[in-house]
């Protein structure tokens, strides 16, 4: 039994007299500890298919499964980064994570969950804003703490809709190299769980191939074709880049990309 699986769903949305489908048919498993990352051009779907995995829409046909079981809507099961980011304004970077970590109820020790929001926030760059609140803090270092509260929760899935979009490019890279280490190498807090089921959307394609163990690639309501990463985990970022299995990869997804900007000219709406 896989950890995720999509079987047959299809997703339409109503809109007085109209109806637009929006995934159609998406058939996809994700086995635990696999890190799959969907990508496609603006509109394909990504995002609506990631929100039927987080319990925020449900299939107007088919099956959403974690461990064989319907998804019914959010649970501490999963943790989600949104495109943008959502933080409680009242509370301290420090507090918006610690709140997170609360909610799986893992932890009871107030002292215990302080040092863990601290820890992430460390990681990911923010040692020095701890007891910032979100309106002291750029919107990257917003969303960094965004993506701290959700690492901190090692919860057994991660949702990530393009959470380093709005991060310039030097933290973004300590990001996935931090995602990486956290999630593919299971390299958490040492009382922590080990590698998470991730599905991570983004439009980067190198992105996509230095973090991914599989590759979605999505064209408008569908899943188009499916690519194995079969790196070795021991690869450097640089050996990974300099290898000809990633050239290899990165050629296919800009073929899918071009050709399916070249189908679409013209064509119909679609959503994200």
């Amino acid at each position: 039994m896989s950890k995720v699986e999509m079987n047959n769903v299809s997703l339409a949305f109503h809109d007085e007299d109209k109806t637009f489908l929006a995934l159609d048919n998406i058939n996809i498993k994700i086995e635990e500890g696999e890190f799959v990352c969907i990508i496609g051009t603006s509109g394909c779907g990504k995002s609506t298919l990631i929100s039927l995995l987080a319990g925020l829409n449900f299939p107007t046909q088919g099956d959403v499964l974690i461990d064989g079981e319907p998804v019914s809507g959010t649970g501490t099961n999963r943790g989600m980064v949104f495109q943008h980011y959502s933080l409680f304004p009242w509370l301290t970077a420090k507090k918006n994570v610690a709140f997170g970590i609360k909610q799986t109820n893992l932890y009871k020790d107030k002292k215990i969950i302080d040092e863990i929001a601290v820890e992430f926030l460390k990681q990911v760059g923010l040692e020095d804003y701890i007891d910032k609140y979100p309106y002291q803090l750029s919107g990257g270092m917003q969303q960094r703490v965004a993506i701290a509260r959700t690492l901190a929760m090692d919860t057994e899935i991660l949702l990530l809709d393009e959470p380093f979009g709005a991060i310039d490019p030097k933290n973004r890279l300590a990001l996935q190299d931090l995602t990486i280490k956290l999630c593919k190498k299971g390299e958490n807090h040492k009382n922590r769980k080990n590698r998470k089921a991730a599905v991570f959307v983004t439009h980067d394609i190198d992105e996509a191939i230095i973090l991914a163990d599989r590759i979605v690639f999505m064209e408008p309501k569908r899943v188009k074709e499916e690519i194995t990463v079969d790196f070795p985990s021991e690869l450097s970022r640089e050996e990974i880049i300099s290898s000809p299995r990633y050239s290899e990869i990165r050629t296919r997804l800009m073929n899918l990309f071009y050709q399916d900007v070249g189908n679409r000219i013209g064509g119909e709406e679609v959503v994200l």
